[in-house]
């Protein structure tokens, strides 16, 4: 067994022992997840170490209730990152708040409004519209394009307070898990490399990498469980096609 966690925790670069023995339990092996964390420690595998952080305190805001449908709810972010050459590009990503898939991850040297517009027209057409999109207060995202955008295809903006990464939970926890297990590991020479980096890692987090909080399941699986909202065609697209 401790062989075969050795081979998960170098496949599966940046996780912990929890997601390794979701993988055991996949495979079919009974085991324990606390003789998991001592064979993980005994491997020299438990190597991360924990930061106490101060507690801010802030005005409570209404807290939204968990999604139910797919398609109900997007988070969306940005995450910064070097080429091997030093230059810096940004990481537009994309997740469904419940079902947990990480709809789209996009490279590009500057991401301004009219590109993130982009993806979301492309994303909708294939996915349909969500009810709500949770977003920081970024100028890209507090741009006028995208506020004509959510207007005109009736999708609601809810952007969490300056300095409050909190207010947008799912997206925050999902680029710790990005920056862990793909952005910091790899260098990549060039925007194509990145966007295929992350295109490779997307399918792997979507269709394989266990989910805790749906169940010890991959996004994708988890998907086919769930009710939808009913699929509604961006409104930019739609003109052009009708």
């Amino acid at each position: 067994m401790l062989k075969r966690i050795r081979t998960l925790a170098s496949e599966w670069i940046g996780v912990g022992y929890r997601i390794v023995h979701d993988r055991l339990r996949a495979e079919g092996m009974v085991v324990n997840h606390k003789r998991v964390l001592r064979l993980w420690r005994q491997a020299g595998l438990d190597r991360r170490i924990k930061r106490r952080r101060p507690r801010i305190r802030r005005d409570p805001v209404p807290q939204l209730e968990a999604a139910q449908r797919a398609n109900e709810r997007w988070a969306l972010d940005f995450l910064s990152d070097r080429l091997e050459n030093g230059q810096p590009y940004r990481i537009l990503a994309i997740v469904d708040v419940c079902t947990r898939e990480c709809l789209a991850i996009t490279a590009a040297r500057s991401m301004p409004a009219w590109r993130v517009v982009a993806v979301l027209d492309g994303l909708a057409l294939v996915r349909g519209l969500p009810d709500m999109i949770t977003l920081d207060n970024g100028p890209e995202l507090t741009s006028k394009a995208l506020r004509i955008w959510a207007a005109a295809n009736n999708v609601t903006l809810r952007y969490s307070r300056p300095g409050t990464p909190t207010d947008n939970p799912f997206i925050e926890s999902f680029n710790s898990r990005l920056r862990a297990e793909c952005a910091d590991l790899w260098w990549t020479e060039s925007i194509a490399d990145a966007n295929e980096m992350l295109g490779n890692w997307r399918k792997h987090f979507n269709n394989e990498r266990p989910h805790r909080s749906i169940g010890r399941v991959p996004p994708s699986q988890f998907a086919k469980s769930v009710a939808w909202v009913n699929y509604r065609q961006p409104v930019s697209l739609a003109s052009e096609t009708s």
